[in-house]
């Protein structure tokens, strides 16, 4: 379909006759579901709505400008990159977005491990164990569900299922029967995980999970490093745990303990390490020394005079543009849009600054580390949280990471600084 009606105005005859034959396309994919997903501007492709009122939110709120591949509506996308496997089995899985998402959730395009294996006299040629285990788990997770399944991969169906696990409020117990029926039902040679815990293991290994970290209910500290076994703050001495009557507690007895508030953090390191492990984020990454215009004009951080008295104080880290440069973000919102309730999440946000301004301010590109909720906001406080980031950021600073950069097929050893606040 063209795709020009987009960006015109919602009055205009062109958009209203685009919103009628979207519609009409996106419900005849699926004729047999009565929700879909919604690509107007407020439910940005993550809500499910009725289909009788898919037009009307088009209508009101208007089209996702950016939505011009229309893959959560039966559009099938190639991936950008070479594949190395046959042509029969890149084509198998049409219609499955697990790329799409994989680029989302890794910040990178969909990438293929390197098939080269030539050794040279540089010891650090190739990508290392940890590397390679990575991408053989990703083309392990990207497996056809079961032999002959053409619609599904491994990954897309555990993802798919982890979706509506927590649309639906699944227990984690409810999950790891259905896991064991289906196993029942798919036929013999299936990849479906047996378990719950397996299908985290599995996630956890291809960088899609979290840590969760107790943290005092006033902000003053958290469980982290020498303090994980306390079981009061070591500031105010607030129980860590919720207290309970007697009764609860006999009630209670054969469960974990529950901590007054959980901050939830998304490893930065890896994250960053991805960013290397396409050749073409690889080359992005030495945008800022190699491709930037110096024409005395201010387009880029790196145009800055702060950035030039930091390369001019520490010479070592700035002859290495493969080093990454952060930005970050903070700032809290009610998730519940009612201004009645008394609730507040605060995501913080880094942002790598060695990519070209029209990427380092994508979505892609954005990793959320933190995400804290409470009924009130950290406020003056948020430098507690922020310590889980400051460790790994003085670990990059101070001793580094090594990491495979696909451009050059070569070990490197990154370090990262943290160069700016963009809080509110």
């Amino acid at each position: 379909m063209d795709k020009g009606w987009i960006s015109l105005p919602r009055l205009h005859p062109a958009y209203i006759q685009g919103v009628k034959d979207f519609v009409k396309y996106a419900c005849g994919i699926n004729p047999n579901s009565n929700e879909i997903m919604c690509p107007c501007k407020k439910c940005r492709n993550v809500k499910l709505v009725k289909k009788e009122v898919l037009g009307e939110h088009l209508m009101i709120d208007g089209f996702l400008p950016s939505y011009t591949c229309w893959i959560f509506h039966g559009e099938f996308v190639a991936s950008p990159v070479a594949r190395t496997e046959d042509k029969g089995q890149s084509d198998s899985y049409e219609g499955d977005e697990m790329h799409d998402l994989l680029y989302d959730a890794f910040g990178i395009p969909p990438f293929v491990p390197p098939t080269n294996d030539t050794t040279g006299s540089n010891s650090n040629y190739g990508p290392d164990e940890k590397t390679k285990k990575f991408f053989s788990l990703l083309k392990e997770a990207e497996r056809e569900l079961y032999p002959g399944c053409s619609k599904f991969s491994t990954l897309s169906f555990i993802v798919r299922l982890l979706h509506i696990k927590t649309l639906s409020g699944w227990t984690d117990k409810s999950f790891t029967m259905l896991l064991e029926l289906l196993k029942e039902a798919f036929p013999e040679g299936d990849t479906l995980p047996k378990s719950f815990y397996a299908t985290r293991v599995l996630l956890k290994d291809l960088g899609l999970d979290y840590h969760k970290v107790d943290a005092c209910p006033k902000d003053c500290s958290l469980y982290w490093k020498d303090t994980t076994d306390r079981d009061n703050c070591i500031v105010c001495h607030h129980p860590r745990y919720k207290q309970f009557e007697k009764e609860e507690i006999e009630a209670k007895k054969d469960q974990k303990k529950i901590p007054h508030k959980i901050v939830r953090y998304f490893p930065l390191i890896p994250s960053l390490q991805r960013l290397f492990m396409t050749s073409e984020t690889a080359s992005l990454m030495k945008w800022h020394a190699a491709s930037r215009t110096n024409d005395r004009k201010m387009r880029h951080p790196a145009d800055t005079p702060v950035w030039k008295h930091y390369d001019n104080l520490y010479p070592d880290f700035a002859c290495e543009p493969r080093n990454v440069r952060l930005g970050l973000a903070s700032d809290g919102f009610n998730p519940f849009k009612s201004m009645g309730i008394s609730y507040s999440v605060w995501p913080v946000i880094l942002m790598p600054y060695n990519l070209p301004p029209w990427l380092c301010m994508k979505q892609p590109y954005m990793f959320l580390t933190l995400l804290i909720d409470e009924p009130n906001g950290p406020g003056d406080k948020i430098d507690t949280y922020l310590r889980l980031v400051v460790d790994e950021l003085k670990l990059l600073w101070e001793i580094g990471v090594d990491t495979y950069d696909a451009k050059s097929n070569q070990m490197f050893h990154e370090a990262t600084v943290y160069v700016s606040d963009l809080a509110h």
